[in-house]
């Protein structure tokens, strides 16, 4: 399947972009 062929990474780095533009948006928007 798709994880044991890529592995944890792609979604790992997903989490973390998604992370910080949530973070990002919070600061931006005073949230």
């Amino acid at each position: 399947d798709f994880v044991s062929k890529h592995g944890f990474a792609p979604f790992a780095w997903w989490r973390i972009v998604v992370g910080a533009a949530g973070l990002v948006a919070i600061l931006a928007f005073g949230l």
